[in-house]
């Protein structure tokens, strides 16, 4: 045996601990993960360096030095198959961490873009278990001059890997991994496991025994009810339920070679957790890796819809196709449990229960759990349906164990006289209603009391229902702090609505941007951050982890926007959607016009000094596109601001709005400054800003090149299918033969895309391919060449 193997594989490991510890410094999550493994990636590496001593000193001249090793070192132990094996399996686990962490000498690549932990806690603890195992073998074999010790140890760690393998897929090689890795940030960017590790947390073990042990063991065998639905009021804990369901289901005894499950969490702070292709294609590739072999079907797809697509975005498919794939991949298994929780938090319930039905129609082997809020009445499906009503009698027992876990671990109750913590338990369990969120809120209030006497008289004021409560918190919150509260839950309930959470220093930012506009100073910040949490109390969470701020339940967004608000005491407070919007918009047009944005573009240093200058502007830069084609036109003032953003696309560099741009895709800074509003609300499809933008500045902009490759509105309207905004553009005169700077047409990419009506219309208004193929040295499918020949 050659010590430069054991070198071989120290090295490995040093270039996996060099490279968890550059990410560990840019990430928040994960941090006790990436501990646990660099610890066991130590230990490994000890182990291995005291192999390699025994070698080393074995393959020496000095007669001397080998009497000495002699009794460290048994020859025969390193002349095994199995040592060999084992040297192997080390080396092949090492490989598979170094590809999914996407580590190239020593060096983070993409997984430090994403800025997310790629291996998930129970990945993590599957590898550790492993390395440990491996550890203790190599330290037996260099302690050890029995042979068949040895071979035993061998052949149990060799047991346990076989089974580790079929799970993980352990034969892959490099390019397998990085596919499927690219299939995963394809069909599935939003990821459930989190939603599911934060509520699995929350479940406390002696509770949801009436579900889980009856009412769940007894349905999940049947077969005369596909669906099980757990339904009850906001805030009763089904999705903490649900979580511990998950986790039932992923039992050994539940998940066998011919079972399988795949879970969702729809939430309404998370924008892309709400969308039905994100749901499908979670399922997806949940199902492959629960049954690798499914993979190839999932591959197949890929490599067909990336086609001709390398110079751009991989488009996603459409819903239709994902549910034809998901079909598909159902019919190659046995038995499959899919879990959704909220169905009410997604976009279109309606449109969910459909797709559900199709997927259970002649599939009696699928299972599907689901949980909603009792808007979502029982006729919305047609399937056998066992219904669970969450109610008082239920979650009782529940709901005392988890006052009893408050009172005895909470800081500021838990040193409570024993008579005055019964009282507390006796009111609450009374009036709960079954409702957790309203317990916590009455624990979180009590918390806070000063005297005995003061939480007597509290819980002699307890409001009966949770929005009583959220009234209540309004109403006492003070009347300096009244305008930051407010700002605060508009801005907090904004995000939620929108596409992704406020950090707390965004968050910060936001709260003192004015309905007018003022140049915003330090003198306008805030001096101590935590004052929005303190000042918003139950009604907001604050991630320590990702610092982000969000509304602490959906119960409080309902209530933020019901009518019992609009019409009670605390209705300053009310939000109207419209309202909403149009303020967040005007305030981001307010902080983008600060005069520090009129330099435009500024580069790579620059743009990094100003982002860390300006705590809102990334968080602008990255959600406002998507919200424009959302503004009410009805507000003149608002639109003259708006138009007076877009003016400013004409100051050097692009001015405030070549800033905002450089904000929105910082990777694209060339020709920013060229790139006309009106070539990116075609590129997006904003077809109201479109039509406002002719409307006020003419065809002045019509026919200038932006982007990268120099596109006209067209050209970059065509490439992106954007078919309404295609059609506004060409009535209004464009140029159906522009060409970008590399000479090729938006026909060209509408036919390669296949974007059949634009297409059609590029080719009414005079657009043809002649000779651009040879000058371009690629030639159109078949399929490409039969859409350019649309006849009028």
């Amino acid at each position: 045996m050659d010590p430069a193997s054991i070198i071989g594989l120290t090295i490995a490991i040093q270039q996996l601990l060099t490279g968890i510890y550059s990410f560990s410094s840019g990430v928040h999550e994960a941090k006790t993960e990436i501990k646990q493994l660099c610890g066991e990636l130590l230990i490994l590496k000890a182990a291995l360096e005291h192999v390699r001593f025994n070698l080393e000193l074995g393959h020496t001249d000095n007669p001397n030095s080998a009497e000495d090793a002699s009794p460290l070192l048994k020859p025969s132990n390193f002349l095994t198959p199995e040592f060999m094996q084992m040297i192997s399996l080390t080396s092949t686990l090492l490989d598979e961490l170094l590809a999914r962490l996407q580590i190239k000498d020593g060096r983070f690549k993409s997984s430090l873009q994403r800025l997310a932990w790629p291996i998930m806690k129970d990945d993590v603890k599957r590898y550790t278990a492993r390395m440990q195992r491996i550890a203790s073998w190599f330290m037996l074999v260099t302690t050890s001059d029995n042979v068949a010790i040895s071979r035993e140890s061998y052949l149990k760690i060799q047991s346990i890997q076989l089974q580790l393998q079929k799970q993980q897929e352990m034969q892959e090689d490099k390019h397998t991994l990085d596919l499927k890795q690219s299939i995963r940030e394809w069909l599935a960017p939003c990821d459930p496991y989190p939603f599911y590790q934060k509520f699995l947390e929350l479940f406390h073990k002696d509770t949801g025994g009436w579900f889980l042990d009856h009412i769940f063991n007894d349905w999940i065998d049947k077969i005369d009810s596909s669906m099980l639905w757990l339904r009850g009021k906001p805030g009763v804990g089904k999705t903490t339920l649900l979580a511990a369901t998950i986790h039932r289901l992923q039992a050994p005894a539940m998940l066998t070679s011919d079972k399988c499950m795949a879970y969702f969490f729809c939430s309404f702070t998370d924008h892309e957790s709400q969308d039905l292709s994100n749901i499908i294609g979670s399922f997806l590739v949940q199902l492959c890796e629960a049954n690798p072999q499914l993979w190839n079907i999932l591959i197949a797809r890929y490599s067909h819809a990336k086609g001709s697509s390398q110079h751009q975005q991989l488009r996603r498919l459409s819903n239709t196709d994902l549910e034809r794939l998901l079909t598909n991949l159902l019919d190659q298994c046995s038995h499959v449990t899919l879990v959704i929780d909220a169905l009410n938090e997604g976009k279109e319930p309606s449109k969910l229960f459909d797709f559900l039905e199709r997927l259970a129609q002649g599939n009696n082997k699928l299972r599907i759990v689901i949980s909603s809020t009792e808007e979502l009445g029982t006729t919305c499906t047609s399937l056998r349906t066992t219904v669970v009503s969450m109610d008082h009698d239920q979650t009782s027992t529940d709901i005392q164990t988890y006052i009893d876990t408050w009172l005895n671990n909470q800081d500021d109750l838990h040193n409570l006289p024993s008579g005055l913590k019964a009282e507390i338990k006796d009111v609450l369990q009374k009036k709960s209603g079954g409702v957790f969120r309203w317990v916590q809120c009455q624990l979180e209030t009590l918390s806070v009391q000063r005297t005995p006497n003061d939480i007597r008289r509290a819980l002699r004021d307890v409001p009966r229902t949770l929005e009583k409560t959220y009234r209540d918190i309004l109403l006492r919150i003070r009347e300096e702090d009244v305008e930051l509260a407010k700002q605060t839950l508009t801005w907090v309930a904004f995000a939620a609505f929108a596409l992704k959470p406020l950090t707390l220093r965004e968050l910060n930012e936001a709260v003192i941007i004015g309905d007018q506009y003022v140049e915003i100073d330090d003198d306008r910040r805030l001096l101590r951050p935590e004052i929005l949490l303190r000042i918003c109390g139950s009604l907001i969470r604050y991630n320590s982890s990702t610092t982000e701020v969000t509304l602490s339940h959906s119960s409080v967004w309902n209530f933020l926007t019901s009518a019992e608000l609009c019409y009670s005491d605390a209705n300053e407070f009310y939000i109207e959607i419209r309202d909403m919007e149009n303020s967040v918009i005007r305030r981001c047009l307010n902080y983008l016009l600060q005069p520090a944005f009129s330099s435009g573009v500024c580069g790579d240093w620059g743009l990094k000094k100003r982002l860390h200058d300006w705590p809102l502007l990334e968080y602008i830069g990255g959600t406002f596109i998507y919200h424009l084609d959302f503004v009410y036109l009805g507000d003149d003032s608002l639109v003259e601001l708006l138009l007076q953003f877009f003016s400013t696309h004409s100051l050097p560099n692009g001015g405030n709005f070549g800033a905002w741009i450089e904000a929105f895709n910082p990777k694209t800074s060339i020709n920013i400054e060229q790139s006309t509003p009106l070539y990116y609300a075609s590129r997006f499809g904003l077809l109201r800003i479109v039509r406002l933008i002719l409307e006020t500045d003419g065809t002045r902009m019509l026919e200038m090149p932006g982007g990268v490759l120099g596109s006209t509105p067209l050209h970059v309207a065509a490439w992106q299918g954007q078919e309404e905004v295609v059609e506004e553009l060409l009535r209004a005169g464009a140029n159906a033969k522009e060409t970008n700077f590399a000479g090729e047409s938006g026909l060209l990419w509408a036919c390669r895309f296949g974007f059949e009506t634009i297409a059609k219309k590029l080719r009414q208004a005079g657009a043809t391919l002649d000779g651009l193929e040879a000058s371009m040295g690629t030639q159109p499918t078949t399929r490409q060449c039969d859409l350019c020949n649309l006849s009028h």
